[in-house]
């Protein structure tokens, strides 16, 4: 398979999640069955950003008993990488003060950022978070705090968090060269009996 079909795909597939992102939103402030939202801010104000449109965001609506997070991430050294995600990983604290996340991509939330850095995920488990940012989780960064440790997200039920905006140190997918030599059929195999 080649590079343009993976960006075919991901590009079909981003228009599919999209489609389904405007299908399920309705007014922020007020769910689908009529009950009140809390939208809490826990940032700086992600108003006026560089290079992003003037258009509001779609907002997000959060089934009952879960809750929401939103907000916008730029990166240090220019524009935002491409596929770049945030990936919720869930934080286990300990009963001595500190605690651990756990960020396992084959079952932890994330969604992409969109081209201003803007994110938000519906429907989270309320609990505690550490968001981890990047195109690849072997090189994604994480928000952190005034001392420099990993800062911690509480998602409360019938909330929406919004954390404002923060800056990362983000790097793009290295790309591959398409003329990489092949090294041809392997024929020391023999078939299993």
């Amino acid at each position: 398979m080649n590079k343009k079909f993976f960006r075919i795909y991901f590009i079909l597939f981003g228009l599919l999640v999209g489609s389904l992102l405007l299908v399920a939103c309705n007014n922020l402030g007020e769910n689908k069955d009529g009950r009140s939202i809390n939208l809490v801010n826990d940032g700086p104000v992600s108003e006026g950003l560089e290079g992003s449109s003037n258009e509001a965001p779609t907002p997000i609506t959060i089934s009952p008993g879960l809750g929401g997070i939103t907000g916008v991430i730029s990166n240090q050294s220019g524009s935002i990488p491409d596929y770049t995600r945030v990936y919720l990983a869930e934080f286990i604290p300990s009963e001595e003060g500190w605690g651990v996340y756990i960020l396992d991509t084959g079952t932890a939330i994330s969604t992409l950022v969109d081209e201003s850095g803007f994110f938000q995920i519906p429907d989270i488990v309320p609990g505690e978070y550490v968001l981890v940012v990047g195109a690849q989780p072997e090189r994604s960064a994480i928000i952190q705090d005034a001392e420099g440790e990993a800062r911690v997200f509480t998602i409360s039920p019938d909330e929406i968090l919004d954390i404002g905006q923060h800056e990362l140190e983000l790097q793009s997918i290295p790309v591959v060269p398409e003329n990489l030599p092949y090294p041809g059929p392997i024929s020391t195999l023999t078939p299993y009996p």
